[in-house]
């Protein structure tokens, strides 16, 4: 049995002493084999510790950390008291919020969310690998085919939204809201567009299952641009409705 002891000689029941504890464990079952039961206890300074980085998983974040302690006491029952001669917290890295669309597309995340709360649906989150992705394809419509408008035919298992515009520069909210509007042209009830009519911009922004959206734009000779959102998972699957 492992006991641990603070600079005060109070008994520690803090996780982070019992995680200390356990990733030491192996150690001391070997060498309390060795010890004959009527044999009298006798400390060894090769019993002290000293863990240098710990990974501690508290309930919101987790923590690098590094102790060192010292035995304390071994009593005649056989357990090893640790007496805690110094701790500390690591400085941990900045992480950056995936999470949230750069700067350049600011506004899209909750410009789709606007549309999806109306029909009661969860929110999107901003996807980095997705972006990659419909970055790669723009820059190609830029360089292949003026910014004219072509879905990837090897984006993977992503849903795709294209967009263009001619003459001026859009918001991230138009660009969106242009897709949005397309619930003119849907029938719910039916699950199908107008005749002649679009609508599959808007059942992908809707579509219940997606979790993540990534962007890309490009624009060629500063009239015309092109954006590109990818969805995962994809919507628009044949034969069902969007939510």
């Amino acid at each position: 049995m492992l006991i641990f002891i603070n600079k005060k000689g109070r008994i520690m029941k803090n996780k982070l002493y019992v995680a200390i504890g356990l990733f030491c464990y192996a150690s001391f079952a070997v060498a309390a084999t060795l010890v004959e039961e009527d044999s009298t206890p006798i400390l060894s300074e090769q019993l002290d510790l000293s863990i240098p980085i710990l990974h501690y998983k508290t309930k919101d974040e987790t923590m690098l950390l590094w102790a060192e302690m010292k035995v304390h006491s071994l009593t005649e029952g056989g357990e090893i008291l640790f007496k805690l001669s110094d701790y500390g917290v690591l400085e941990q890295p900045v992480v950056k919020n995936t999470t949230t669309e750069p700067d350049e597309f600011a506004g899209i995340i909750k410009a789709h969310n606007v549309w999806r709360k109306k029909v009661g649906l969860s929110n999107l989150k901003w996807s980095s690998e997705a972006a990659k992705i419909a970055q790669k394809w723009a820059n190609s419509l830029k360089k292949n085919n003026d910014c004219q408008m072509e879905h990837n035919p090897k984006r993977g298992d992503f849903g795709e939204n294209i967009y263009r515009s001619k003459g001026f520069n859009p918001t991230t909210t138009e660009v969106v809201d242009a897709w949005g509007e397309e619930i003119a042209d849907y029938t719910y009830k039916t699950n199908t567009c107008k005749p002649d009519k679009k609508c599959g911009h808007y059942t992908q922004v809707v579509w219940k299952t997606t979790k993540t959206v990534g962007c890309g734009k490009a624009s060629c000779d500063g009239r015309v641009q092109v954006w590109v959102c990818n969805y995962s998972p994809p919507g628009n699957i044949a034969g069902k409705k969007p939510y």
